[in-house]
């Protein structure tokens, strides 16, 4: 007799699976079973929810929080019962199947962090943006700005006093680029048509030959084009009349804007010049002042201000001024200076720095040898100011007193006797 097949763990959502038969008579033989039908995959996918909602959960008591497991999961619809998630029912199942709801994972937890990071991103950017945009430092650079642009205007105006052809823009818009455009359409044209030779040959017209025509008087244009281009000559003296019209235009422009170039440029260096002299002025009142004040000094005026009788300091004195003033009066950057010219200049500024730079510590020297030297004068007066032993010294009160020497021989003497 064949074995019987067993039926599925779960009822198909499609298929309706018959009941086993009842044991088997022993006069009749059985009917075959049928064929095992594959799960499909709504089956499949209802199987493992149903595995996961059967699955135990494990509870671990943490310290300080208790969990309260309940004993068995609460049905749907049950006082107190969580929120639960019904699952579509496989065709011909009845039953629903009852799962708890999913707890936030790994995933939410992450995300809610990238949103609260993204949060203070966007108020530290925000609070960026309000630092930046400072008034005063825009005022600021505003200010710069305008004054550069200022300054580059001023600039560009002087060079059309040496250069008025290259950066007048005006000049070139009205004469300068339409005599060239005449000029340029004039040799297209030319180069097109055939120049007749004193030998009967022909050749191109060239840029040469229209410049001999433009130079040309009026009859004797008029001669040469007729027998160099023959009966095109009308249009070769209707080209070289346009582009000599607007050369002549061009030229006397240029020479009128020289002349008025040339009384503003004298006036632009006569308002130099008085400016020059002004500053200089200021410059020679502020200079004997300063040499007043240093003559005059409580403390440093004996070593700027000549002495009677000190005819020695005098000349360093003198010396050495004119050494300052004419390191201050030379220009080591000046491009006509040789190289061995351009070292002596630095070396003797170098030199001129140098003693600026030492005066203080001389003048702190001077000051401790002065107080030493007064210190021994003191001493030695002390010294010299005491009053000699009777008859030490002195032959009587109206003699003058003996010298030290004097008074050691005297004392000899008088141990002598």
């Amino acid at each position: 007799m064949p074995a019987i097949a067993e039926p599925p763990a779960a009822p198909s959502p499609s298929v309706n699976i018959p009941l086993p038969p009842p044991p088997p008579k022993p006069a009749a033989p059985s009917a075959p079973a049928p064929p095992a039908v594959p799960d499909s995959p709504k089956k499949q996918a209802f199987d493992a929810m149903q595995k996961f909602a059967d699955k135990p959960e494990t509870h671990r008591e943490r310290p300080g929080k208790r969990l309260d497991v309940p004993e068995a999961p609460r049905k749907l619809g049950e006082e107190g019962g969580d929120k639960q998630i019904t699952p579509p029912v496989a065709d011909g199942d009845d039953k629903a199947v009852q799962i708890e709801p999913k707890k936030e994972g790994k995933v939410w937890k992450l995300l809610k962090e990238k949103e609260e990071a993204y949060a203070k991103l966007e108020k530290e950017h925000a609070e960026i943006k309000t630092r930046l945009v400072d008034p005063e430092k825009e005022k600021q650079y505003t200010e710069k700005l305008t004054a550069a642009e200022k300054r580059q205007q001023e600039l560009l105006g002087e060079l059309q006093f040496y250069n008025y052809e290259k950066y007048n823009e005006d000049f070139k818009s009205k004469y300068d680029d339409p005599y060239k455009a005449a000029w340029h359409n004039a040799v297209e044209e030319i180069t097109q048509l055939p120049v007749t030779l004193e030998d009967g040959t022909t050749r191109a017209g060239t840029a040469s030959d229209l410049s001999k025509l433009i130079d040309l008087p009026p009859v004797d244009r008029r001669e040469m084009a007729e027998r160099m281009f023959g009966k095109y000559a009308d249009d070769v003296i209707r080209e070289a009349k346009e582009a000599r019209r607007l050369f002549d235009a061009r030229n006397r422009h240029l020479d009128e804007a020289r002349k008025t170039l040339g009384t503003k440029e004298k006036e632009r260096i006569e308002q130099y010049q008085n400016q020059h002299k002004t500053m200089a002025a200021q410059a020679d009142e502020s200079w004997k002042e300063a040499e007043t004040q240093a003559m005059s000094h409580e403390k440093y005026g004996k070593y700027f201000t000549p002495i009677e009788g000190d005819q020695e300091g005098n000349q360093r004195l003198a010396k050495g001024k004119a050494l300052a003033q004419r390191a201050f009066s030379e220009n080591p950057f000046d491009p006509r200076l040789t190289p061995s010219d351009r070292g002596t200049i630095v070396k003797r500024q170098n030199a001129v720095c140098n003693r600026a730079a030492a005066f203080g510590r001389l003048v702190s020297w001077n000051a401790k040898l002065e107080g030493e030297v007064a210190e021994l004068k003191k001493q030695l007066a002390e010294y010299n100011g005491g009053e000699p032993g009777a008859g030490d010294g002195r032959a009587s009160d109206t003699e003058p007193p003996m010298k030290a020497s004097e008074r050691s021989a005297s004392d000899l003497q008088k141990l002598a006797r």
